[in-house]
């Protein structure tokens, strides 16, 4: 059986084996930061992909960022689909969030995309390293997808974690509640605007 890599130079077994070694609850707390709401091109401008798709697995360490140590999590994300029409090169990609827990520790970084595991969700990834994403604009570019009361799965903004400034054409008032391929059209659309 042959070696597949999960970013930074981690096996399937490595990522696992990590996971095992450090459980991940995530707390979140009900507050909200105010960030500058990006409009749907805006967001797109800052993403590599847009992917629906489910985290599998996932594990939390210490790093240093910028100049501050801080704990952050990494999600093995499973790839359904591209909203945007460009794929990524694998079909699992990692995703690096800030806080998390590592043992008895935990740190909540507000205004941050909050990544579940098993939760299919929508997500405008921005590439840091090969195979190795994070949330473009935070909680502004995860859309978890939930079904409504007929079961039909739609996007839903992060509202209660950034409060956006009033922006008519803010992303997130554009995808909340739409539907993938609402959303895929929607960025079709947008992208088409773009490359005119």
């Amino acid at each position: 059986m042959g070696r597949e890599e999960y970013g930074l130079g981690m096996t399937r077994r490595g990522f696992l084996a990590a996971s095992a070694g450090s459980a991940l609850l995530l707390a979140r707390r009900a507050e909200a930061s105010v960030a500058r709401a990006l409009s749907l091109g805006e967001l797109l401008y800052e993403s590599r992909h847009v992917l629906v798709g489910t985290a599998v697995d996932s594990y939390a360490n210490w790093e240093e960022i910028g100049k501050r140590r801080c704990i952050v999590t990494y999600f093995l994300f499973h790839v359904e689909e591209p909203l945007d029409g460009r794929s990524p090169p694998s079909p699992e990609v990692t995703i690096r969030t800030l806080g998390g827990t590592v043992g008895d520790l935990g740190q909540t970084f507000f205004g941050e995309a909050a990544v579940a595991i098993r939760e299919r969700a929508t997500v405008f990834l921005r590439e840091l390293a090969p195979n190795l994403y994070s949330v473009a604009a935070m909680a502004q570019g995860h859309y978890p997808l939930r079904p409504d009361t007929r079961g039909v799965h739609r996007l839903h903004a992060g509202f209660s974690s950034v409060s956006i400034s009033d922006l008519p054409d803010a992303a997130m008032r554009r995808l909340d509640g739409r539907t993938t391929p609402e959303a895929a059209e929607l960025i079709a659309r947008e992208i088409d605007v773009v490359s005119r």
